[in-house]
């Protein structure tokens, strides 16, 4: 398989109320095993407590096999301060 990258950010905080968490994911491309990954974690999150749109600001974008694209992602997601 090609190469693969998932990052997960979950930092509580900053502008943020002090009570919502924030997690920013990424994926370098569109693969059933990250989709289970990435949904994996909502659901683990979910059962946690986290809900999106309630305690949780939740954010994912994939690179579609662009590197250009996946520096991008990151660095938006680094200047979000999840």
């Amino acid at each position: 398989m090609g190469a693969l990258a998932l990052a997960i950010s979950a930092i509580a905080g900053g502008a943020h109320a002090a009570d919502e968490k924030s997690v920013a994911v990424t994926a370098i491309v569109e693969h059933p095993a990250l989709d289970a990954v990435r949904d994996g974690v909502q659901a683990a999150l979910k059962e946690a407590g986290y809900e999106a749109g309630k305690n949780l600001k939740w954010q994912y974008q994939s690179a579609q096999g662009n590197t250009g694209t996946a520096a991008q992602i990151a660095r938006k997601f680094v200047g979000d301060k999840p």
